[in-house]
């Protein structure tokens, strides 16, 4: 049996007396797409940082393709995991150049320029950005920054991407015009969104968490037809209409 790419074991964290996340546990297999779906609040942005090595939590286990990346006497670091993340706020460097963005992580694993530049370019051309290499980010549209910090993300070939609501500040053309992309890069993600319709456009797996706790995950159907929990039902229901009762 093949082993998922990503595994999450009964993760807890606590900041303070509030309960951020609480006994969440997930597989997710490879080249998969799983959109997490919640309100504000509820886990997903803490969960992320956990998958990606930028946070510890307090009880729990990641496993990526295999490999323990956190747990007694174990800890690997952001750098080591083979993960991408886009953050909502993109974190573009502004004295920078597209290319100049998308190349820092390629330098610092030491990558030749020749390669570099070759890498920059093939990545870009997927996009549709490649003429925009020498521009700065901020003569570039919002939804062009947004394909800048997915080709950075992606230069590195990462085992898993995940991005952390990246299309709040865009307007519904653009978020289906990134969604439509997205969906046609070969990758395994995970998806955080607190917008029903841009969880139900992209597709694949579903998860739906409240206040800390994965309630329910599976195949998008099997949760609109079949919700587990009450919340589940009120909370896809009331933007979508697909649940009758």
């Amino acid at each position: 049996m093949k082993i998922p790419l990503l595994q999450v074991e009964r993760i807890r964290q606590h900041f303070g007396d509030t309960a951020a996340l609480v006994d969440v546990s997930f597989e997710l297999p490879e080249d998969q797409i799983l959109t997490i779906l919640g309100p504000s609040g509820c886990g997903k942005t803490t969960l992320l940082r956990i998958i990606a090595g930028l946070q510890k939590p307090d009880e729990g286990t990641v496993w990526i393709n295999g490999q323990k990346m956190n747990g007694t006497g174990t800890w690997v670091a952001p750098q080591q995991r083979s993960v991408g993340m886009i953050f909502q706020t993109l974190a573009l460097w502004p004295h920078l150049t597209v290319e100049g963005n998308i190349g820092l992580g390629l330098k610092a694993r030491g990558i030749k320029k020749a390669d570099r530049d070759s890498t920059i370019e093939e990545v870009l051309e997927k996009l549709q950005m490649v003429q925009h290499l020498k521009r700065y980010p901020h003569t570039l549209s919002v939804g062009e920054q947004q394909r800048v910090a997915l080709a950075r993300a992606l230069v590195l070939q990462p085992r898993l991407l995940l991005l952390d609501e990246p299309f709040s500040h865009l307007d519904l053309d653009l978020r289906e015009d990134l969604i439509t992309l997205i969906k046609g890069l070969t990758a395994t993600i995970i998806f955080v969104t607190h917008d029903q319709h841009d969880a139900l456009a992209m597709g694949g797996l579903l998860a739906i968490m409240c206040k800390g706790r994965l309630e329910q995950i599976g195949k998008q159907e099997e949760i609109l037809q079949n919700p587990a929990t009450e919340f589940v039902r009120y909370f896809v229901r009331r933007s979508t209409g697909l649940f009758n009762g």
